[in-house]
């Protein structure tokens, strides 16, 4: 049922009523968990693009969302203060904004209420939403987290987060997980580990193999550098390694000078896009593709290297003039590779490479994607190398 319900609970001994109680304002509908850091937490009233006329707009009363109280404790708690809240233009501008535009998306589209759990918080590393017992016996991961440097300002403590803000929701019943972190990951070699430490841990903590939907970060930093680009590298294998995973890329609608991106609603509407796909079975965007071109293997053909891609119908450089590909032997050393386009694939070659093993692609902290689909989705970072 789409309206508001309630709920009424009686306990009966015999032919006697003992207590009564009534739950009012119940919807049954779609629940999904939003967390991560900052770019999660980001609400209208921090400024975001069109953020007037779309708080002017927020009157969803079939959409709910719950914000979880900021706090972080040793142990796991089994309570949170959190409190369901109906979307109106009083209470959007200071909730999830990619939480709202997502359920927006769902509401509109499979007309049933939607509620977001928004448990997030600001400048918070992986490590912070991750069990205790999962770094166990995990080298990596302790490494990770034992370099993370603690301030008042930004929780950097491994667990403490999970402890405080995801373990009291355990086994509450959700659809799937939209998770938005990374910059504070920045620098880390790892990142791959530990977000799919996070997921697997999550998934086991609810029994459940539940959705994982994972928002890339955007460019940002000095371009002379790549750590940004290691991070959204390992975010692209991980959506390629663990099951039930998909990610959304944004580096057409960011800018490589704000690391809070204004524009949260392409990307709300790009994970519920593929939300509705994936997980609701709708036919969405031309002939059903609503999937970023995403690089599947690579073979050598004398002195090219090319690369073929899924969901790459279609394929186009927006700037013939600067692909931003580079290629290498087995020294490692990169130079820039000519590209031109067949197909699904892209061919790859460069003088001073007569046998090419490596290839990057965009490969520094503000590369943004210069190769699209048919459905004019962009390209991920990425490196790898001929197997």
């Amino acid at each position: 049922t789409r309206g508001a319900q309630r709920i009424s609970i009686t306990g009966i001994d015999g032919e006697n009523v003992y207590d009564h109680h009534e739950i009012n304002d119940v919807l049954l509908g779609e629940v999904w968990l939003a967390s991560g850091q900052s770019n999660m937490d980001m609400s209208a009233s921090w400024g975001i693009l069109n953020g007037e006329e779309e708080t002017k707009n927020a009157n969803f009363p079939s959409i709910r969302i719950a914000k979880a109280y900021k706090k972080m404790t040793s142990e796991p708690q089994s309570e949170v203060r959190v409190e369901w809240q109906e979307i109106t233009p009083v209470t959007m501008p200071y909730l999830t904004s990619v939480g709202y535009f997502f359920a927006r998306k769902l509401h509109n589209e499979l007309d049933v209420p939607v509620g977001i759990i928004q448990s997030a918080w600001g400048g918070t590393p992986a490590e912070f939403w991750i069990p205790e017992e999962t770094f166990e016996g995990k080298e990596v991961l302790q490494k990770e987290a034992s370099e993370r440097k603690v301030n008042e300002w930004n929780p950097q403590i491994k667990s403490e987060g999970f402890n405080a803000m995801i373990n009291p929701f355990i086994p509450y019943t959700f659809k799937g997980v939209l998770w938005y972190q990374g910059e504070s990951n920045v620098g880390s070699r790892n990142y791959d580990k530990t977000l799919t430490a996070l997921i697997e841990s999550w998934r086991t903590k609810w029994d459940h193999n539940f959705p994982f939907y994972i928002v890339q970060i955007a460019q940002f930093g000095k371009p002379e550098f790549a750590d940004n680009a290691f991070v959204r590298d390992a975010q692209r294998i991980v959506n390629d390694k663990v099951e039930n995973t998909q990610m959304v890329v944004i580096t057409d609608v960011s800018s490589t000078d704000d690391i809070h991106p204004k524009d949260k609603t392409t990307v709300g509407e790009r994970l519920a896009n593929l939300a509705l796909k994936y997980e609701y079975g709708m036919e969405i965007g031309f002939l059903g593709m609503i999937d970023s071109p995403e690089i599947s293997s690579a073979e050598v053909n004398k002195n090219q290297l090319i690369l073929n891609f899924d969901f790459g119908s279609g394929l186009y450089f927006k700037d013939k003039n600067s692909t931003g590909f580079e290629i290498a032997g087995a020294d490692e050393k990169y130079y820039p590779a000519k590209a031109k386009i067949y197909l699904n694939q892209v061919i790859l070659e460069a003088k001073e490479v007569k046998n090419p093993v490596f290839y990057r692609y965009q490969w520094s902290n503000v590369g943004a994607s210069n190769l699209y689909n048919e459905v004019h989705m962009p390209s991920s970072v990425f490196q790898g190398k001929v197997e």
